[in-house]
Order: structure tokens, then sequence, then C-alpha cells
């Protein structure tokens, strides 16, 4: 039994174990039947670019669309805000929001009292959606900007380090985000 072991600090672990004993109970080993599972289909993911100057961010855009990407996750937060914004108005430029899918990826870099100010800016570019626009820890914040955003919030950190079900659920139903950033680790 998985839960017997306390593994709730080691995630990666824990992932490992139940899905272990979940495939010894499943039939044909197969955990979950769908398309990806027989092998139909793969499992969409978004190409990561890093932040730089325009040529920089184009040059790893070019990169991604090439390997088949359509959706990218670009870092923000870590350089300033007005370089960001021309960047993604670069961006969108030459890429179209049919072409190319953004999300963005905050880590945690805006205060609470100017996060949506910063999101009603980056807004303006069709963003899918943005993850942990401020610092994890004060769900309170964070349900305001998720009930007030005009792009859709995703957790990531905030989710780090939550471990018992009853915590998970309170933390969800009181910041109600649109989306959640799931890790086995």
């Amino acid at each position: 039994d998985p839960e017997a072991i306390d593994l709730k600090h080691y995630p990666t672990l824990k992932f490992g174990l139940e899905t272990a004993v979940k495939d010894l109970s499943a039939d044909n080993h197969i955990l979950f039947d769908s398309e990806f599972s027989s092998g139909k289909t793969g499992i969409p993911i978004n190409g990561l670019v890093w932040m730089g100057d325009i040529a920089f961010m184009k040059n790893q855009i070019g990169k991604k669309l090439d390997a088949g990407f359509s959706c990218l996750k670009l870092k923000v937060g870590a350089q300033n805000l007005e370089e960001e914004l021309e960047i993604l108005k670069e961006i969108r430029r030459e890429f179209s929001a049919d072409r190319l899918e953004i999300r963005l990826d905050a880590n945690g870099a805006f205060a609470s009292h100017e996060a949506l100010k910063t999101l009603d800016r980056f807004a303006k570019f069709t963003i899918h959606s943005i993850e942990q626009p401020n610092q994890p820890g004060n769900w309170n914040e964070m349900a305001e900007v998720c009930a007030s955003s005009p792009i859709p919030v995703a957790l990531d950190e905030e989710l780090i380090g939550v471990y018992e079900p009853a915590r998970r659920k309170l933390l969800l139903d009181t910041i109600d985000p649109q989306y959640i950033i799931l890790k086995p680790s």
C-alpha cells in the first residue's frame, strides 16, 4: 500500500510507487484507456522560450515552430516590463494567435498590488494563460487575481508542498484558478 509509506516529501518516488501499484492492478497494464495509451496520438505540449532580446527570442521561436510546436511558453517578469511587452508585440506582428498560442510563466514575479495592471497590459497580445503571476503563499491575493485577471491564471509554485488532500481542496476552492500545472515531481 503506497499510503503506508510517508513519501510526501518525495513526490517523484510517491508518483512512481502509486503508478506501479495501479499498473499491477490494471487490465493489460493500461491505467487509462485512451488514444494516447494506444499510441494513436501524442500529448501536445508547449515549447519553452526563455526571455531575451528580440533576435534571440525570434530565433528560439523559429526553432520551436520548425520542430512542430504551435504553442509556446515564455518566461516573463525577469526583465524590464516594457521590453517584455515589446517582445510580445514583435512576436504578434509575425505570428498571429491562429498560428501561435502564447502562454506566459511569471514564476511569482509580480507584486500582488501590480499583478492585475501588468496582466491587463499582457492581455493585448492574445495570451492563453499565465502561470503563477504573484508569489505563492497568499491565497486570498491569488484568488483576487484569478477572479479579475483578463488572462486565465494557472497555479504552479502555489501547489508545491501542499501534500494533504483536504488542504489541496481548500487551496483550490479558495483560489479557484482557471488552470493548474501538474508535475509528477
